[in-house]
């Protein structure tokens, strides 16, 4: 009776092992026909159907290029103002040189 059981055990345990595989054969393949409809790497990047771009990068630069001229343009101004306000009534070099 344990002969049968240890016997019964070892076939499910290998007809699972079967389907386990089987399964697995059957699951790359679909994954592997999937990814080829979709995924191209390298020399194969011009078969590539592009319906539309995600991202326009022309106009990403010319946004970026502009962020920094107005980011830039603001420092150059606030350092400027500081300079006027700070250099206010505080004697600069011509003023000392006409004193003298």
């Amino acid at each position: 009776m344990e002969k049968e059981i240890k016997k019964d055990n070892e076939k499910n345990f290998i007809i699972n092992l079967g389907i386990l595989f089987v399964l697995g054969f059957l699951i790359g393949i679909t994954l592997k026909t999937e990814a080829l409809k979709k995924i191209t790497i390298g020399y194969n990047d011009y078969l590539m159907k592009i319906d539309f771009q995600d991202y326009d990068i022309n106009k990403m630069q010319t946004d970026l290029m502009q962020a920094r001229n107005a980011m830039s343009q603001s420092q150059n101004n606030s350092v400027t103002s500081g300079n006027e306000k700070n250099n206010q009534g505080a004697p600069t070099e011509q003023n000392n040189q006409t004193q003298n």
